[in-house]
């Protein structure tokens, strides 16, 4: 009878973890109705400028082509960043082997720093004075977040 009980617990045990692998299949690939009412960080900033929609339609255009833009930039930092964490285990990688792989990730960064530097100014051109203000604030505040939590700040949806 104690094997037909133990058997029986194993039967609603395994019961338990199907019906919760369901559910999180389901809530993985069902469609995220409330993330539809979320907002995303473009938005915010968008609001918190106090941009018209004309001034938002042409903050998402620059946007999605500097995204564009430098996708395959930030793709290239991410694959020389592999290559040289991929070498941690050579003992043959010298110091001037070193130096010239994270040489040459320092001149992309600078790079990408630069174009975002330069993106940030074009938006920053399509503010009212009042709105440079609030861009001159939260634009710092937005790339300061974006690094302490170990990204570019453009790597995350949105700006």
């Amino acid at each position: 009878m104690s094997r037909l009980l133990r058997h029986r617990w194993l039967l609603v045990l395994l019961a338990i973890l199907l019906l919760a692998n369901l559910g999180l299949l389901a809530v993985h690939f069902l469609p995220d109705r409330a993330g539809a009412a979320r907002r995303s960080v473009s938005d915010d900033f968008y609001q918190d400028l106090g941009l018209t929609p004309e001034q938002q339609s042409a903050f998402r255009s620059r946007k999605d082509t500097f995204m564009r833009e430098m996708r395959p930039h930030w793709s290239a930092i991410r694959k020389a960043k592999d290559s040289l964490f991929a070498r941690a285990g050579d003992a043959s990688v010298d110091d001037s082997a070193l130096a010239a792989l994270t040489g040459r990730i320092a001149e992309m960064g600078r790079q990408s720093d630069e174009r975002l530097f330069r993106h940030f100014r074009e938006l920053r051109k399509l503010c009212t004075p009042a709105q440079q203000a609030a861009f001159d604030t939260l634009v710092p505040r937005m790339v300061s977040r974006a690094g302490a939590r170990g990204g570019r700040p453009a790597d995350r949806r949105g700006h």
